[in-house]
């Protein structure tokens, strides 16, 4: 019989607003769906399909194979598997770059610096991802490479007279 009293007690406390007074349900709920939607994705992607290599397979061969010499990202010239930068553009090409801290800022320089002096299509999350990486990198002088990161996105594309385009469709002389 004490359970009965105290279930009357707390149904009467209930009532009366003593019981749940400062708790509120729409934060569960918003926490709850949170937690259902997180669920959600994981399952999605842990079920998501294998998409096929992209490439063709004599492509991937090649690339495997132990005469195949990697080439600088920019430049295309070829490198020996030692270097750090490359010798023709000082772009940093090195294997472990990125994962060595020194050498890291010289990659997250070369990124940043081509905000602002190479053309590049002003999507979404470049320009997302500029602003952000520059934030953190730079903080308080952020405003100062915005200007020249947004300056760099209205440039016109400069044709110089060997570049103009064919009119007749066919493929440049190599």
């Amino acid at each position: 019989m004490p359970y009965r009293r105290f279930a009357t007690g707390l149904i009467l406390r209930a009532r009366a607003g003593l019981v749940f007074k400062g708790l509120k349900i729409e934060p569960l709920i918003i926490i709850g769906a949170a937690i259902l939607g997180v669920v959600k994705l994981f399952w999605s992607i842990r079920n998501a399909r294998v998409t096929p290599n992209p490439w063709p397979e004599e492509i991937e061969e090649s690339v495997h194979q132990p005469e195949a010499v990697p080439l600088c990202h920019r430049c295309f010239t070829p490198q020996s598997n030692k270097d750090w930068f490359c010798p023709n553009c000082g772009t940093a090409v090195g294997t472990y770059n990125n994962l060595m801290p020194y050498v890291y800022v010289f990659s997250q320089g070369e990124v940043l610096r081509a905000g602002t002096t190479e053309r590049l299509r002003p999507g979404f999350l470049t320009v997302a991802g500029y602003l952000l990486v520059s934030l953190q990198g730079y903080a308080f002088f952020a405003p100062i490479f915005w200007y020249f990161l947004f300056k760099n996105f209205r440039r016109k594309a400069v044709v110089s007279p060997g570049d103009q385009p064919n009119d007749d469709h066919t493929p440049p002389e190599l």
